[in-house]
């Protein structure tokens, strides 16, 4: 082992004695393979592949990064290497900073700032990042910066003394293409701006509409080339489209990209069908780059692009032991569907409640659907007992490469991010290089890429907390709660995900209600079960209960979570006159099953 690696882990070995993080010896072994890798990059030794590092959270990746920058900045005979880290949160930036004991001059960001934080971030290193040795930009960027197969070797502005740099981190997930995916019901966003270009194309483009949608699940289509016919390039297209929106934008872009060429039809659901495909996305020079996932080991992409692309090699890994966490799955729908009826969404809140308040002294952390964020945060924290600062949200899109919450012990999973079948499709066919003219994505193909995705969600948003944190080869003693109904795969995978864990069934109890709710939610059900059809009065529910005030009765009983869900239970709903209720009476119908979990329902979302 040569000087440079041999010092990375020197620095490693000090560090992790200082924090009392002692990693088994495979462990060591795959980490000295990662810092092997980026000492042959620093080198020019490392043939133009993408090196996998799948090492489990807490292990030491990261920190492997950090020192071995510290390392090659020591280094006077690497003066002349530069590194490129591309994130996928910029708030990761200040750490690697820090640790890393970067000064000013040592490194440069290249991102667009959203904020002031954000800024003095950009305004705290090299104002040029030609001079600075390390630079650190987004995986957005690159993508922008290397549209139309401009090659990674051009692109100055990541460049070190005019050069490109040597050394490439990807930090997080990363795709060898990307999907390209058009709905059906989404083309007519575009027919306001085509219309004023050409009645004909928008003619043409609403016929291509009518024709995907009435395509079968799994069809190969082709897209006819429209832009050909109408003489109307994407370029003039947008430049007359100034309204369109972000998304409208790369709805055209990837519209103008299927023209022409065969697609697989998908189908939606409630989204309708969809045209995919994939495009290459990564500059064909961007070869060699060290890959930064924990998910590496779970998401079935990587083992596909190994296979089929063949240019993805696999770094040392050790399997971490999770015996020390405890996973609880509670037997019900978690995708976006689940929590899109107040009713089904307050089932399931009150169980989060129940569960947070019997540990009164624990810190949690609420991992919940982006759409219903709001909802879920405002209702927990209503209804929570004791410091509401314990208890904090993120939503799916924003669980991933954060380390805020890294000594929380307590998980819940408020159900599961799950993908439209498009989206899997489209996964699947960029990991295999497979076009859709060349063969099909079976069933059984996508049910192997959908579990591979779920588990990489489920270890990512899960360990945001201290479960990835390592001791010895162990991760310390905690808790997972996962929403997730037996058809989605998610218990069976959960052995995959967390080698060694154990798994109980969540069964939350009954809801909690203060007295005056409980004996309010008694006399109603009771009332009304002996009389049918009848109309209770909120005075009388006041009344029985000895509440003289309708402010303090609504905020006190008719609003909690646990009186809600157990008259909905019971049959009961409130009838309103306006946005005042009135009253109390049982439904006539009985209460409609939940909703099926629909795929369509799920909402895709990716980081800044």
């Amino acid at each position: 082992m040569s000087s440079l690696s041999a010092e990375t882990l020197c620095l490693l070995r000090a560090s992790f004695a200082a924090v009392d993080h002692s990693p088994s010896e495979p462990m060591w072994r795959g980490i000295e393979d990662l810092a092997e890798h980026l000492q042959q990059m620093a080198e020019g030794e490392c043939e133009p592949r993408f090196y996998l590092s799948s090492l489990d959270p807490g292990v030491g990746k990261t920190q492997t990064i950090i020192h071995f920058l510290r390392a090659l900045l020591a280094s006077p005979q690497h003066n002349h290497v530069g590194v490129i880290i591309f994130l996928f949160t910029k708030q990761q930036i200040d750490e690697v900073v820090s640790q890393a004991k970067l000064n000013a001059a040592d490194y440069a960001v290249l991102m667009t700032a959203e904020d002031e934080r954000e800024q003095s971030v950009i305004d705290s290193g090299a104002p040029d990042p030609n001079t600075a040795r390390v630079l650190f930009t987004t995986q957005q960027r690159l993508q922008l910066l290397c549209k139309n197969d401009k090659p990674f070797s051009d692109v100055e502005a990541y460049r070190f003394r005019r050069r490109p740099r040597q050394v490439r981190i990807w930090d997080e997930a990363l795709s060898p293409a990307a999907e390209v995916i058009v709905r059906a019901y989404d083309i007519p966003d575009l027919l306001s701006t085509m219309s004023g270009l050409s009645p004909d194309f928008a003619s043409a483009l609403e016929k291509l509409r009518d024709d995907v949608q009435a395509s079968d699940d799994r069809t190969v289509f082709l897209v006819p080339n429209l832009a050909a016919v109408h003489g109307l390039t994407l370029r003039r297209f947008l430049r007359n489209g100034k309204r369109l929106t972000q998304d409208e934008q790369k709805l055209a872009d990837n519209l103008w990209f299927l023209f022409g060429r065969y697609t697989s039809v998908r189908d939606d659901g409630k989204r309708g069908k969809a045209l995919v495909s994939f495009r290459q996305s990564l500059p064909d020079d961007l070869a060699p780059v060290v890959i930064l996932d924990a998910s590496g080991r779970v998401k079935t992409a990587y083992e596909w692009w190994e296979h089929h692309r063949e240019n993805l090699v696999r770094l040392g890994t050790a399997q971490k032991n999770y015996e020390n966490l405890t996973v609880h799955v509670w037997d019900r729908g978690g995708g976006q569907a689940s929590f899109e009826a107040e009713r089904d969404r307050l089932r399931r809140t009150v169980g989060i409640v129940e569960t947070i308040n019997n540990e009164p002294d624990e810190r949690w952390l609420v991992v919940c659907h982006k759409a219903y964020y709001d909802d879920i945060r405002r209702d927990v924290l209503r209804e929570l007992e004791g410091d509401r600062a314990r208890v904090s949200f993120i939503y799916w899109g924003i669980h991933r490469a954060s380390n805020e919450f890294c000594d929380v012990r307590n998980i819940i999973l408020a159900g599961t991010q799950f993908l439209p079948p498009s989206a899997y499709e489209g996964i699947a066919r960029a990991a295999r290089s497979l076009l859709p003219e060349e063969g099909q994505i079976t069933a059984e193909m996508h049910r192997v890429i959908e579990l591979g995705e779920t588990a990489d969600r489920i270890l990512q948003a899960a360990c945001r907390g201290v479960v990835r944190k390592a001791v010895g080869d162990k991760c310390p003693t905690c808790h997972v709660y996962v929403i997730a109904t037996s058809r989605s795969g998610v218990r069976e995978q959960l052995r995959v995900v967390f080698p060694g864990c154990q798994i109980e069934t969540w069964n939350p109890g009954p809801p909690h209600m203060p007295k005056k709710a409980r004996n309010a939610c008694d006399f109603i059900i009771r009332w009304t079960a002996e009389r049918p059809g009848e109309l209770l009065l909120v005075k009388a529910v006041m009344k029985h209960i000895g509440e003289t005030n309708k402010t303090n009765f609504n905020r006190d009983v008719r609003k909690r979570i646990g009186f809600i869900v157990t008259l909905s239970n019971a049959g009961v709903s409130p009838v309103f006159r306006g946005r005042a209720c009135i009253g109390f009476r049982l439904d006539v119908y009985p209460d409609e099953a939940e909703a099926e979990e629909d795929p369509a329902d799920i909402f895709r979302t990716t980081a800044a």
